[in-house]
């Protein structure tokens, strides 16, 4: 009995067929003008629930869950946080070769093609930029129109009231400082109906037990 209770709870722990891929930004499509950027690259894990962004080997990086909605002419639907700090759709090719990620709020799209992870990459998946890109780079299809020829602007020196100033709060976490997977308790709950109801804790596998943001570490805020 006791070998058939840890048989189940590993097999409620680990995901089924999850499947790691490295992505890296091609285009942006703002307002439907597009652009060439290669300013991101991070990697894609999938299980059967969802996909999310993580390292290499598949632990999150607490930027947040998509769910899978549905596959319909060939492009898989998913929704949920993003990296960029809102909500938004992902849509992958049936190869799951190419990703648009569309903001819900606003009109951009970020457009990613599958690749192989460059071998000087380090820790951190994310604020890789390659030497150079392609404009001529498939993509999920996207409906631009064309594009306007926008009338020069003049050069004039920005005013101390019209300055930007960069919010340094932590994508990752919102600001909390918290693990977004356990909520900053560095339990994650497991369920076990089989053989009979039985609920236990185990260590956040994103957090690794901290309870921290794995992005920040825990301060709420990227300096």
């Amino acid at each position: 009995m006791k070998g058939v209770f840890v048989a189940c709870f590993l097999f409620l722990c680990i995901p089924l067929a999850a499947q790691t891929y490295y992505y890296e930004r091609v285009k942006i499509v703002r307002n439907g003008q597009v652009s060439v950027d290669a300013g991101d690259g991070h990697y894609i894990t999938f299980n059967d629930n969802g996909c999310y962004d993580s390292n290499k080997q598949g632990m999150s990086s607490g930027t947040g869950f998509r769910n899978y909605k549905s596959f319909e002419n060939g492009i898989y639907k998913y929704f949920g946080k993003s990296y960029f700090g809102g909500d938004a759709y992902y849509f992958f090719s049936q190869d799951r070769g190419r990703l648009n990620i569309k903001m819900q709020e606003g009109d951009v799209v970020y457009v990613y093609e599958r690749k192989t992870a460059p071998s000087v990459m380090g820790p951190s998946v994310r604020g890789y930029r390659s030497p150079s890109s392609s404009d001529n780079v498939g993509a999920v299809p996207v409906v631009v129109p064309a594009t306007p020829v926008m009338p020069a602007t003049p050069n004039v020196a920005p005013s101390a009231s019209s300055r930007v100033y960069v919010d340094h709060t932590c994508r990752g976490c919102h600001g909390s400082g918290y693990c977004t997977c356990c909520h900053g308790t560095g339990k994650i709950r497991i369920t076990n109906s089989i053989p009979e109801y039985h609920v236990t804790y185990v260590d956040c596998k994103s957090c690794r037990g901290t309870g921290k943001c794995q992005v920040c570490y825990g301060k709420g805020r990227i300096d």
